[in-house]
């Protein structure tokens, strides 16, 4: 997939060419020796091209622009190169590589950061957003970009900007209580956001889905008998061309394998037995391994939907858990799942489809919210009344090395009832809310570290600061990737 994603966008922009598809950020990967470097002396914005030195030598206050959405073929070990000379300020900006009749949607292109010097870590800087509401949910897609925040009960606000502006869009006033963001494809998609949509659950309530106008509409079971307008819904999640589940308590888990076919109720594996529990945490992978959590103590798995799911019991150190499980989640590449307890519970992880568990090194507490990066590497969850010799009353713990150790965040204000979380494929992007539902309101933040926002992202530097960026091709949510090599000076990451 990452070298078809990296044939695609090398032919987008005028030219072929081989190497890895997706190196880790660093020294230059494929395509042989790199080209020889040009040294070009610039006083106006430009557009980049590989292999390129560029000495800004303009002065005074107006930023020069140096694009990376180039019309060039780009290889993976090419560079480019930036130099404050005069004391104009510079930016390097990073756009989208246009759709083409292969690839409908736009790709992003990103620069990885983590090289940089000053460069800024997830979860070190964060902004707030909106308002302090009941906040109980929130979602994004695997960019980071289109982000959803439910308060219950209230509307669903949604930004398609990385949560720079925020809109309710004219969604139902219900009690929200879960949402998942996935992408389609589809023609005229001039900046990659059009062909993303929204489904959502509210308890007591219907499912709601955003439409091609980006409207929201009821969804129907297309199940004769099945109401799905009044039911208490508790968790939703979907994936790319809206495959997607759907559960509340006291009912089916239900499935449909795409936004234009029906749902229909599943069953246990090798049987014509009905899904029906107190279900609260489902989630869904890109691979359709699935894993769903019940309030009574069951657990099933799924590595096929349409052929039913498979209970598991967590088993830790010989030890059968029947917990009250709130909340669960999934790698995008179903390599690692999580659940976790509502009341004074453990987060428990699996790396094998939930054959075996282990506990992780989080505080006993009511977990909120628990979510999981593309490839299972970053792991974040929420929660509140924790329990134990220095345990704070609520927190965010974030883990970075696959589930290994987890440490908490330190997070702005002095909320403590952590209600909800949501990582960015990449695990750089965090969503975090506090909040209550129908009680107490909190503050929702976002922190973007380690690369600049996809598409509309740059990186700022000035007199006196010099970086260079090289080429590493497609990453596993369809972004073109430079990375930071090398760099000295003082900069900004946007």
């Amino acid at each position: 997939m990452l070298a078809t994603l990296t044939t695609l966008f090398l032919a987008a922009c005028g030219g072929g060419g081989g190497g890895d598809a997706g190196p880790a950020p660093g020294p230059a990967a494929g395509g042989g020796a790199p080209a020889a470097t040009t040294a070009v002396q610039i006083g106006s914005s430009v557009t980049a091209r590989p292999n390129t030195s560029y000495a800004v030598v303009a002065d005074g206050s107006s930023p020069i622009g140096i694009s990376l959405a180039m019309a060039d073929a780009v290889q993976p070990g090419d560079t480019v190169r930036v130099t404050g000379a005069g004391s104009a300020p510079w930016q390097l900006t990073t756009g989208w590589v246009p759709p083409t009749a292969a690839r409908p949607s736009p790709m992003p292109i990103v620069i990885d950061t983590r090289n940089l010097a000053g460069n800024p870590q997830p979860g070190q800087v964060w902004t707030p957003r909106l308002t302090p509401m009941e906040w109980h949910w929130v979602a994004s897609d695997r960019l980071g970009r289109v982000l959803v925040a439910m308060d219950n009960p209230g509307q669903i606000h949604v930004s398609r900007d990385a949560g720079q502006t925020w809109d309710p869009g004219l969604s139902p006033v219900q009690n929200w209580v879960g949402a998942s963001v996935y992408h389609t494809s589809g023609p005229n998609d001039v900046n990659g956001l059009e062909n993303v949509n929204v489904l959502a659950a509210a308890f007591g309530g219907g499912l709601f889905e955003t439409n091609s106008s980006g409207f929201w509409v009821a969804v129907q079971s297309g199940m004769p008998g099945v109401d799905f307008s009044v039911r208490d819904w508790e968790s939703v999640s979907a994936i790319d061309q809206g495959v997607a589940i759907a559960a509340a308590l006291g009912a089916p888990i239900y499935y449909r394998a795409s936004t234009s076919s029906p749902w229909v109720a599943t069953v246990l594996q090798g049987t014509t037995t009905p899904t029906v529990s107190g279900w609260r945490g489902i989630a869904l992978s890109q691979t359709g391994v699935a894993v769903a959590g019940s309030q009574d103590g069951e657990l099933l798995v799924s590595t096929n939907l349409a052929n039913g799911w498979t209970p598991r019991p967590v088993v830790v150190n010989g030890t059968v858990l029947r917990d009250s499980w709130y909340r669960a989640a999934i790698a995008r590449d179903g390599s690692v799942m999580a659940i976790a307890g509502r009341f004074n519970s453990g987060l428990y992880l699996s790396r094998d489809q939930g054959v075996t568990w282990t506990r992780a090194n989080t505080p006993t507490g009511d977990y909120t919210a628990v979510s999981i990066n593309g490839d299972g590497s970053v792991i974040a969850a929420t929660l509140t009344n924790a329990t134990g010799a220095g345990a704070p009353t609520g927190s965010v713990q974030v883990s970075r090395d696959g589930g290994a150790t987890f440490a908490p965040l330190q997070m702005p204000g002095t909320d403590t009832n952590w209600r909800a979380v949501a990582l960015s494929s990449d695990g750089n992007a965090l969503t975090v809310a506090a909040g209550t539902f129908t009680a107490l309101t909190g503050q929702l933040y976002t922190s973007v570290g380690n690369r600049t926002s996809y598409g509309p992202g740059r990186l700022e530097g000035g007199r006196g600061s010099s970086v260079e960026l090289v080429f590493d091709g497609a990453t596993p949510e369809g972004a073109a990737r430079w990375s930071v090599r090398s760099s000295s000076g003082t900069f900004s990451v946007r």
